[in-house]
């Protein structure tokens, strides 16, 4: 993998960890849609469908049509004098899907692999070891389980920045390890289920398209950085 593609995998969770963690403020829909980067995102290399894609999304997807949707439904044009507009359907749509009283979409770990899906579950607290075990505390102020779709998202992104890096954990474990561990222990477990029914509730094009794009990374980020799987 070059430098370049490198730097797709690392913009493109950074990008999903926010997005997924809170809305796009303006200033950040003024980049994305006026730079093109929504446009082009089905370019990108690690948003290329993989076996591991289709297994946690439960299916085949193109990146193209995700791409086509986000261009036609914010060309570059719109970042000038519709971003206002814009930030109030996706924090609405946000809200209605990770983070009102009744999330359609819940983006927590627990609430998808704990028996009586209850927040702060057995899994919250396997991801809060794994996060210590690298010294990081991402509980944000005792309110937000360490389980959230965006924190594991952000997570990932730790481990792929320390890669060849030479950095352990506390028990001598590599970030590759580590990696291909948490992956499959933990979000291609369940993310697919919650960004699936994400895309399905969904209200904006942008949220239906990126939960979509999400699992497509996800797959990719496990098979040509974390290793094939066995």
């Amino acid at each position: 993998m070059d430098q370049e593609q490198l730097t797709q995998y690392l913009v493109a969770l950074q990008f999903c960890s926010r997005i997924f963690q809170s809305s796009p403020d303006e200033d950040m829909l003024r980049g994305v849609v006026g730079g093109g980067l929504l446009q082009g995102l089905g370019s990108w290399e690690c948003f290329r469908p993989s076996k591991q894609a289709e297994k946690i999304w439960g299916g085949a997807h193109a990146p193209e049509t995700s791409a086509a949707a986000l261009g036609a439904a914010y060309p570059a044009e719109a970042a000038q004098d519709s971003c206002r507009s814009m930030y109030l359907d996706l924090h609405m749509d946000h809200l209605a899907l990770f983070s009102g009283p009744q999330p359609l979409a819940a983006p927590w770990e627990s609430v998808w692999r704990e028996k009586d899906r209850l927040l702060f579950g057995h899994s919250t607290q396997e991801v809060r070891d794994c996060y210590r075990e690298w010294g990081i505390a991402a509980e944000r102020d005792g309110h937000e389980p360490e389980d959230h779709l965006g924190l594991e998202l952000a997570f990932v992104l730790f481990l792929v920045q320390n890669l060849g890096s030479g950095a352990v954990s506390c028990r001598g474990e590599s970030p590759q390890a580590a990696l291909a561990a948490f992956m499959d222990g933990h979000i291609m477990v369940w993310a697919g289920e919650c960004l699936k029914k994400a895309s399905e509730c969904a209200s904006t094009v942008f949220y239906r398209e990126m939960s979509a794009l999400c699992c497509l990374l996800l797959g990719n980020i496990r098979r040509h950085i974390a290793g094939v799987p066995a």
